[in-house]
This record gives C-alpha cells, structure tokens and sequence, in this order.
C-alpha cells in the first residue's frame, strides 16, 4: 500500500510530471510491491490509469486529474 499511496501523492503533489503519471508494469518494485495482486490493476483503472503499450513497454498512465485519484488515497489511508 505504501507504493501506491506514495505514487498517488507524488501525482496529486505535481500532476504535471510525467514521470510520475507513468507506472511501468514490468518494474520489479512495481511487479513485487502492487502488480503481482491480482486486483491491483482493476484498482489502478478505477482511480483514472489506463493500460497502454508504448515502445514495447506496457505502461499504467494516469491523466493527472486529482478526482479519482483522490479517492483512491482516501481508500488505502482507511
């Protein structure tokens, strides 16, 4: 949960940065820490990320919109 609620409030903080409106699902943090449950993805895609392959890289992309996002910060902290 802390991966997520630290990637959640790095996107909150400066919604701007790409860096952080971008999960890389192959990242083994990423992989170990969050992906490897199976309802991590349909979380992620419920707070505003969309599955995307760019360059041979499947990618999680959020939009930078704080709403969604939000509410999934709200969620883990309870």
């Amino acid at each position: 949960m802390s991966t997520l609620l630290r990637c959640f409030r790095n996107i909150l903080r400066d919604p701007s940065n790409e860096t952080f409106r971008r999960i890389r699902v192959t990242n083994p943090k990423f992989a170990a820490a969050v992906g490897r449950f199976q309802k991590s993805r349909p979380f992620l895609e419920a707070v505003g990320f969309v599955y995307q392959q760019l360059d041979g890289e499947e990618l999680l992309i959020h939009p930078g919109e704080a709403g969604q996002l939000q509410v999934g910060v709200d969620t883990l902290e309870n």
